[in-house]
């Protein structure tokens, strides 16, 4: 199960500059009025520092809020395991 986790993970931090590269457009638009494609430079240092920032959350929130509650589920269950043997 771990394995599949970890597969799924990473397939979703290599999408995640594709997603930010697609939305970020649309947001600039819809926000600012601004067509952002008029500034290239811009929105690629945009798209490059979105992707490292939601990366760098993702990783955090993976680790505090499912890494952790699971490897604490699975103590208790290894414990659950050990006292009833």
């Amino acid at each position: 199960m771990k394995k599949r986790t970890l597969q799924f993970r990473k397939i979703e931090y290599m999408s995640a500059p594709i997603l930010i590269a697609v939305v970020f457009p649309f947001l600039e638009k819809l926000i600012n009025h601004r067509d952002i494609s008029l500034y290239s430079a811009q929105y690629i240092l945009t798209v490059i520092g979105g992707s490292i920032l939601g990366i760098a959350i993702g990783i955090w929130g993976y680790r505090s809020f499912y890494d952790k509650p699971i490897a604490s589920a699975e103590a208790l269950l290894k414990s659950i395991a050990e006292f009833e043997e």
